[in-house]
């Protein structure tokens, strides 16, 4: 999984790399362009699926009691995820209303 993560930054690192020099040049090649980031994502789909059957390998040769340890692990992580969005939520919706209220009226 370590493998895949470092394929996946280092595909990207290389992708990025093209860009740049591609931003020198007077014309864009948008279609090398799309061509490169279609072949990054499917690589990175690639190692993503295979991230993931080791994972559920791994879960799957897990005992009750494990499997419950980790369910409960995942719940409370996505609890505080939750918790994150709703407050990014809320920030953002005082954000909008501080925003409207400075607005001029027309």
């Amino acid at each position: 999984m370590k493998q895949n993560h470092e394929a996946m930054r280092k595909s990207h690192e290389q992708m990025r790399e093209q860009f740049k020099a591609q931003q020198n040049q007077p014309i864009l090649d948008l279609n090398a362009m799309h061509a490169a980031h279609q072949q990054a994502e499917q690589q990175h789909a690639q190692l993503r699926e295979q991230s993931s059957a080791a994972w559920l390998a791994f879960y799957n040769g897990l005992n009750d009691q494990q499997k419950t340890t980790v369910s409960t692990a995942l719940k409370q992580q996505f609890a505080r995820m939750e918790q994150r969005h709703e407050k990014m939520k809320e920030r953002w919706q005082q954000h909008r209303a501080e925003k409207a209220a400075s607005a001029p009226a027309q």
